[in-house]
């Protein structure tokens, strides 16, 4: 009888011995459980998707076996994540480092990767343009259709909630300058210059982003109206006021060239203000409406060279104005952007007070910006050879419908610099314009762009011209990329 007593007391301790180790990943996690709100920061933040296979719903209790699959998730997506969230992905692995070791995930500390990073890329293109009947003799030709840019990146995380950017550039130079011409007269190198360099401070004084140093014009729409790439020097912030609205604004003080002097002066009474409320009622929508102020002269020139308009006539004091936009994912491979604005022209001489622009772009990707040639469609460091992208694009802006100082799309075009005051590479206003890039990932971190562009007049009453046509812009372009 002894005996079978110790034999039933071994086999219940046994079986409560093989129940604790196979009750630990498939028992539940409690609701109440510190791993909920992890992964639902998580999920806002777009590491992981919580809903996929209905596996995390928020409102049910799931095992540690399930919890675990979507850190390993998590892990999996960890280049995504800054070092604050890589910090909750490591305590999440910790916690549930058995049942991610039964899953097969080897579990290792995530890299906080708090060293200065380097990147850059180095552009090789070839560019022509065909002017209108004005401006045949300025055609792009020789060393002018040549050009290439390279492009050092450095950044890095200082803490939890700061980084910095900077960026140094050489431009767009022709090949072949840099050396002495065969008359002898010598042309400098293409010579090096930061035109991005900023502290980003997340979730700090009330803000979600705070953003400050020389950065690009974060604008009250999608970069249409307002907005430069680069040496804009400011102040932005964000905050999400909800699930679906955030409120951006920024300031930036600017330059403006100076009719009489024709320098390029920049002071701090040269300004550009801009607010905005950004709402995602669902996942494949969003639409803005931002309003913009611009403390900077515009004018017209009948020589033109440092005009700010693309007129012959006319001026203003100052402008400013409200933008209204959308962004819709159609289908899968259907994306649509467009953007409608109104100007206040104030102090106006010689041009409509109230001028008006609107762009309407269509793309098989989503993407959510105005520079055709500037913008990477598809990712050649991560997408596989073979990936491309398209966007078909028309945009009609009115005389001064922009700020004087912001000019989305200089860029974008390539045409000869003399054909002033109607130059398209530096003036974008008083014209439409239809626009079509193509791009392709020929290998990895190598990508190939085309685009064709075709400019016409506005308003040929404005000018001295007897004919809308501007020009017609052609580039095909090589871009490599390393970090």
């Amino acid at each position: 009888m002894k005996k079978q007593l110790i034999f039933v007391l071994a086999c219940l301790l046994m079986i409560a011995s093989c129940g604790t180790v196979f009750a630990g990943p498939f028992s539940d996690v409690p609701s109440t459980h510190w791993a909920y709100g992890a992964v639902n920061k998580l999920v806002q933040a777009g590491i992981v998707d919580g809903s996929s296979g209905n596996v995390f719903n928020g409102d049910r209790t799931i095992t540690r076996y399930e919890m675990a699959m979507i850190v390993a998730k998590a892990m999996e997506r960890s280049d995504k994540a800054d070092v604050e969230q890589k910090a909750v992905i490591n305590k999440l692995a910790a916690e549930f480092a058995a049942e991610l070791n039964n899953l097969g995930v080897r579990v290792a500390k995530l890299e906080d990767k708090t060293a200065v990073k380097l990147a850059g890329d180095f552009q090789a293109r070839y560019v022509t343009d065909s002017p209108g009947t004005a401006f045949k003799n300025y055609r792009l030709t020789g060393n002018d259709q040549y050009q290439f840019r390279f492009r050092l990146f450095a950044m890095g995380e200082l803490n939890n909630h700061t980084s910095v950017f900077a960026r140094i550039n050489t431009g767009s130079k022709s090949f072949g300058y840099g050396a002495s011409w065969a008359g002898g007269e010598s042309i400098t190198n293409p010579s090096l210059y930061v035109d991005l360099a900023f502290v980003n401070i997340r979730n700090s004084l009330g803000f979600d982003n705070i953003r400050i140093g020389r950065q690009w014009t974060d604008g009250p729409g999608y970069a249409f109206m307002v907005g430069n790439a680069n040496q804009q020097d400011g102040l932005y912030l964000d905050k999400k006021l909800s699930h679906t609205v955030k409120w951006k604004g920024a300031g930036y003080a600017t330059g403006t060239y100076d009719s009489t002097t024709s320098a390029l002066a920049s002071t701090t009474s040269n300004r550009v203000v801009t607010t905005a409320l950004v709402f995602n009622p669902q996942k494949d929508l969003e639409y803005s409406v931002g309003y913009w102020w611009a403390h900077e002269p515009g004018w017209g020139s009948s020589v033109g060279s440092y005009s700010t308009l693309m007129t012959t006539v006319g001026s203003y004091k100052s402008n400013q104005g409200i933008v209204v936009g959308f962004n819709k994912d159609i289908s899968p491979n259907l994306h649509v952007i467009a953007e409608y604005g109104v100007t206040q022209l104030n102090g106006a001489a010689n041009l409509p007070t109230t001028p008006k622009a609107y762009c309407v772009q269509v793309s098989n990707v989503h993407t959510a910006m105005f520079y055709p040639a500037t913008i990477y469609m598809v990712d050649a460091k991560k997408q596989a050879p073979g990936a491309s992208a398209w966007a078909v694009q028309y945009r009609s802006i009115e005389a001064g419908a922009t700020a004087a100082s912001q000019q989305p799309f200089i860029t974008t075009s390539y045409s000869n610099s003399f054909n002033a005051p109607y130059n398209v590479y530096t003036k974008n206003d008083n014209q439409t314009t239809v626009a079509f890039v193509y791009q392709n990932v020929l290998e990895k971190n190598l990508l190939f762009t085309a685009e064709v562009q075709d400019y016409k007049v506005k308003n040929l009453g404005l000018t001295n011209l007897t004919s809308k046509e501007l020009d017609r812009t052609y580039k095909a372009q090589l871009t490599w990329f390393w970090n």
